[in-house]
């Protein structure tokens, strides 16, 4: 029930474009001070591409901006995917899945499965067979 009340909201907010959507995934930045040599035999991972010492926590959250899940494993260095192979939730999700129907959000960084949605690519597609993302299902293809 939960999960529906979750797909039911993005549905609202979206103009019904992603019924079954019960979460939005993206990796962040948290500053965190330069750690002690004592505490990590690689400081240097922590210090992220914009120049920051930091850790990349993946979160997922619900259509009202909550958080449903936050993982703060790995160091700033870490991409988007791995830092989310890393996450005690993909293991569980990897293993069970969502219940049929259900599905979460991501953006490029990310792998698509049967419980992860990703953009396509498109890099292979001609201009023209390219589908138009229209509240209007009869407007075709450019």
């Amino acid at each position: 029930q939960k999960l529906q009340n979750i797909s039911t909201k993005f549905q609202e907010r979206t103009g019904s474009r992603f019924p079954g959507c019960v979460g939005a995934i993206d990796g962040i930045s948290i500053r965190c001070r330069e750690p002690f040599d004592s505490e990590t035999p690689n400081a240097s991972q922590y210090k992220n591409r914009k120049g920051f010492f930091s850790f990349n926590v993946q979160a997922i959250s619900d259509a009202d901006y909550i958080f449903t899940h936050a993982s703060i494993e790995t160091a700033g260095t870490t991409h988007d995917w791995m830092a989310w192979q890393c996450s005690p939730l993909f293991d569980l999700l990897e293993e069970k899945g969502l219940p049929p129907g259900f599905w979460i959000a991501g953006d490029d960084a990310y792998v698509c499965s049967e419980y992860l949605l990703t953009p396509y690519p498109g890099k292979i597609l001609e201009k023209r067979k390219i589908p138009l993302i229209s509240s209007n299902p009869a407007a075709g293809f450019i």
